[in-house]
């Protein structure tokens, strides 16, 4: 804990230098966000435009502007840059720290104004810490994200081709990883996907093309399937929930990372979208695996979706996801197939409601079946950047002399900067599968996380 120790230390030495920046920073209007006069992206990049103008009190991918899909999780690399990118109304005002992230934002901004290449960079930071379970029970890591998408192709228009690269460096501050606390202590599902001890990984290299007015959206080349279908809105292990039960849809048997992938989605009218595709069976995200394509052994993927706008409440998704893996001769893997249903609904600009329910043919994952729902709330406690979050879920592992596992996760996220964001959390796991002589665990969470 000497880690979280420090971090808060930090915080609280920041917060006495700085002055509340709610008090005179009013939120931006639902329809009319601030945006600087002279902001060159606002000038020449009409998606970004109507991004921010869409955006009000919270990010909506569904508004499909710069993604791929409808379908697509916050973790997608355009996605996840149109975020950092937007703006934020911070808790505290720190110029001297705020002033080199803006110099830096300005800078990049003229970038992706003369060049058509936009650049985004994080830095997050988990700490863990559960009240039980028979292993050590304290985890930390640390993941840095560099991310880009060069507009090649009909800058300024509907029909553009871009080219999306991303890196990342991931490192354990600590014996365990957060990735790797589920061992310790005995659960089914992982206290949090992804921190882990990787180090360095280039991610995604694919093109993303869009035609027919941008109603028709293909994409080629090495990305993470699971970024793009069978997703929520709320799930991301960056800025939302943790626990793998809601941050990742845990019963289907994706390629394991980055892979060559090809996939297709259409829109053909504002209410409906489909996307299909098909990847390399043989996912890593440190290695490229390019000759284990000619195995001829791959994961096909289909999504549907009704995308409707509800007069009194807004935007919602209700959606099907269909998979099927092929059997991996290299690693004597059988096949497996499985689909999830996906319910996610705005209630106000404020308060989102979700719900996906997903299931395993062969339960390949160790999951053979889960259900969860949940909430999102932005705007508590100052400023409407601020994302509170709360879900409940129950899996069922594929081992049926285990028992099932229920998993509740609460958290507070709050823009501390226009550039930082902490997340306070806590998980509450019930049953956990794979520690008979427990019968609830707590997990508590700390998240810092840098974007500009």
């Amino acid at each position: 804990m000497r880690h979280v120790t420090s971090t808060l230390e930090f915080l609280l030495i920041a917060a006495l230098a700085a002055q509340p920046a709610w008090a005179h920073q009013p939120a931006p209007a639902a329809d009319t966000p601030e945006q600087p006069a002279d902001s060159p992206v606002e000038a020449t990049d009409p998606e970004s435009v109507t991004l921010a103008e869409k955006r009000g009190l919270h990010f909506n991918p569904f508004d499909y502007e710069t993604a791929f899909s409808p379908g697509e999780s916050e973790t997608s690399p355009t996605v996840e840059m149109d975020e950092i990118g937007a703006p934020h109304t911070a808790l505290l005002n720190i110029p001297w720290l705020d002033a080199p992230f803006n110099a830096a934002t300005k800078w990049l901004d003229r970038l992706d104004a003369d060049t058509g290449l936009r650049l985004r960079f994080a830095a997050t930071f988990v700490f863990q810490q559960a009240s039980g379970g028979p292993g050590d029970r304290s985890a930390g890591a640390g993941d840095i994200d560099i991310m880009a998408a060069w507009t090649l192709l009909g800058r300024g228009t509907l029909n553009t081709g871009r080219l999306i690269v991303t890196g990342e460096y991931r490192f354990k501050a600590g014996e365990v990883t957060p990735n790797a606390l589920r061992d310790e202590i005995g659960s089914l599902q992982r206290t949090a996907g992804g921190f882990n001890d990787r180090g360095w990984a280039q991610r995604d290299f694919h093109w993303v093309q869009r035609l027919f007015e941008g109603k028709l959206r293909l994409l080629v080349g090495r990305s993470d399937v699971s970024d793009y279908v069978g997703a929520h809105r709320l799930q991301s292990i960056n800025n939302s929930f943790l626990n793998r039960q809601f941050s990742a849809n845990s019963t289907t048997n994706f390629p394991a990372g980055h892979t060559a992938s090809a996939g297709l989605s259409v829109r053909p009218i504002d209410e409906f979208y489909a996307t299909g595709g098909i990847a390399n069976a043989y996912g890593s995200s440190t290695n490229a695996n390019w000759d284990t394509i000619d195995e001829g052994d791959y994961f096909y993927f289909g999504e549907v979706g009704f995308t409707p706008t509800i007069d009194g409440l807004g935007s919602g998704r209700y959606a099907l996801f269909v998979w099927h893996m092929a059997e991996r001769s290299l690693d004597n893997l059988p096949d497996d197939s499985g689909f999830s249903v996906i319910l996610e609904q705005d209630i106000t600009p404020n308060l989102h409601l979700f719900a996906r329910y997903g299931w395993s043919d062969e339960g390949s994952t160790g999951i053979k079946s889960a259900g969860e729902g949940g909430i999102g709330y932005r705007g508590l406690f100052g400023s409407p950047d601020n994302l509170t979050g709360v879900a409940i879920g129950v899996s069922e592992p594929t081992n049926s002399d285990r028992r099932n596992e229920t998993n509740v996760e609460a958290f507070q996220r709050f823009q501390l900067t226009q550039f930082s964001q902490l997340t306070l959390g806590i998980q509450g796991i019930f049953d956990p599968s794979n520690a008979p002589d427990d019968d609830a665990i707590a997990v508590f969470g700390l998240r810092l996380r840098v974007e500009f």
